[in-house]
């Protein structure tokens, strides 16, 4: 797995592997629980769908609540007006950064 994960799904739908010296380093685990639990419930409710890996992810962070309202405010924003988000750290959503949008 790579080195900054905790925890990755390793069979879609099915299987979450933690890496258990990472994630019991990790104050909040139950956020990262519900980020791996979102992809399963994505891959469960859509098990067809050849959805891409941006989505599946912007999908996990919602899911376990990893976007502040202003965060949220400002993808809404983008979506909008059709522009794209600034690439700077005043701008970069607490848990996600715009260059992986």
């Amino acid at each position: 797995n790579p080195e900054w994960a905790a925890a990755l799904i390793l069979d879609p739908g099915r299987t979450v592997l933690l890496d258990k010296t990472r994630f019991f380093q990790i104050s909040d685990r139950r956020r990262i629980l519900r980020h791996e639990i979102g992809h399963i419930v994505l891959d469960r409710t859509l098990p067809r769908a050849r959805l891409p890996h941006w989505f599946h992810e912007g999908f996990a962070q919602v899911f376990a609540a990893e976007w502040e309202e202003a965060d949220q405010f400002l993808l809404g924003r983008v979506a909008w007006f059709g522009r794209g988000i600034p690439n700077s750290s005043s701008t970069c959503p607490t848990n996600a950064c715009p260059s992986a949008l």
